[in-house]
């Protein structure tokens, strides 16, 4: 079995990701590293060096904020590392096989064509993210409210905990792990279309969440 890292810097507005290693993965605790980053620079540092040592293959998942330029590092208490991972460290995630969950981390990824990943375009999972994006077009995401983001979060949860379990448990390659991810995605918007007691506006609302996440899913 491959060695798998996570790494998820601490921040209030990503806590509900916490969920995700705690859903079986810790059983292969030999296997599999949690760097719940802090707030110094000492443990960002110590990331680096675990990356830097790790056998060409094992896989990496980021969990956290990002954007079309970089990712970000830990929030809170008075820290903020605004810039985690950059065009200047990025060559850290060669050789290895990373699962990028944040936003705009395909964006950020891709002008890199050493790297094996796979990544996702927009991710709001907060109403602030939400209210930005409407602040860019006046109708994004019509009908998204904090019952919708919630569901959409709890969503994510599932469908990445369960793909994590599958991509330590079955070995699969990016492009494995990529379609798994989707065909999940898949089934939830399935799902969606079938329910019959949600008003309509909630329905559209997830809708559109979901699909926007299974269009942007890309992989390399």
């Amino acid at each position: 079995m491959k060695k798998l890292v996570i790494i998820h810097p601490r921040d209030e507005s990503t806590s509900f990701l916490d969920s995700i290693w705690n859903k079986g993965i810790l059983d292969y605790a030999d296997d599999c590293q949690i760097m719940d980053v802090g707030y110094s620079l000492e443990e960002h540092t110590a990331v680096f060096e675990i990356l830097r040592n790790l056998p060409e293959g094992s896989n990496v998942v980021y969990l956290g904020h990002g954007n079309s330029f970089s990712l970000k590092g830990a929030c809170g208490i008075g820290f903020n590392m605004e810039v985690f991972f950059s065009k200047q460290n990025v060559q850290l995630f060669e050789n290895i096989n990373l699962l990028c969950l944040s936003c705009k981390s395909a964006d950020f990824l891709r002008p890199f064509k050493y790297l094996s990943y796979v990544a996702f375009g927009d991710l709001p999972t907060h109403m602030v993210e939400i209210s930005g994006l409407r602040e860019q077009e006046y109708n994004a995401y019509k009908g998204v409210d904090e019952k919708v983001i919630s569901e959409f979060r709890d969503v994510i949860v599932s469908i990445m905990s369960n793909s994590i379990y599958e991509w330590m448990t079955i070995g699969l390659d990016s492009r494995g792990l990529y379609h798994r991810i989707k065909i999940r995605l898949m089934r939830e918007i399935g799902m969606v279309l079938s329910i019959t007691t949600a008003k309509s506006t909630e329905k559209e609302a997830l809708l559109e969440l979901l699909v926007d996440m299974h269009k942007e899913l890309e992989f390399r």
